[in-house]
């Protein structure tokens, strides 16, 4: 079984790939979330930020204070929009041991 260091080592190397090719590009966010009522305003940039991060398997692991930079938002406003896309179902929250950012899974 691969170790919990390596497996985010690679991420972090696919992710900075990716991130090289992604610059200047778009964030894919469907027209339906958008246009939903059921989430906040804060909660649909939120989403949009993490939809921006996520890998090719629908996972990524911003820091709070990352989504806050990029969203514009304070921490306190980033993790209260994470609570709410958790709690509506459109994330997914993990904890990996020795890692400081929450694993994100973007629904």
């Amino acid at each position: 079984m691969e170790s919990t260091g390596n497996f985010f080592k690679q991420k972090r190397e696919k992710f900075e790939i990716i991130k090289k090719k992604a610059s200047g590009h778009f964030t894919k966010v469907p027209n339906s979330f958008i246009m939903s009522e059921n989430f906040t305003s804060y909660e649909k940039l939120v989403f949009i930020v993490l939809s921006k991060y996520k890998m090719t398997h629908q996972t990524c692991w911003p820091s709070h204070k990352t989504i806050a930079k990029n969203s514009g938002y304070s921490i306190s406003t980033v993790k209260k929009a994470l609570k709410g896309l958790e709690t509506k179902g459109k994330i997914i929250k993990e904890r990996k041991p020795n890692h400081r950012s929450n694993i994100y899974t973007v629904l």
